[in-house]
């Protein structure tokens, strides 16, 4: 999606310059959006499966804490079991 950022300005204003049409910026937009949900739907949901180059943890009191120290965000399965015991 950077690419889309960085060259917005140019594209857009070289865009309007050569069609006078000042809807081009919303044109991009849409353009933009649709690269992003085409990527979106085709993305591999990894939840549940160990990540690659991952180790596997041994107790489910091994998943780490979330930065803060929040331990509802590190997951429900670590809430659970500091929860029990």
């Amino acid at each position: 999606m950077s690419l889309f950022a960085g060259t917005a300005p140019a594209v857009i204003e070289a865009a309007v310059t050569a069609t006078g049409n000042l809807d081009w910026p919303g044109y991009y937009l849409i353009g933009a959006g649709l690269v992003g949900l085409v990527s979106v739907w085709f993305l591999v949901e990894p939840a549940g499966r160990p990540l690659p180059g991952a180790a596997p943890l041994e107790f489910a009191g091994d998943v780490p804490e979330a930065p803060g120290g929040d331990p509802d965000a590190a997951g429900p399965d670590a809430t659970a079991t500091r929860a029990s015991g």
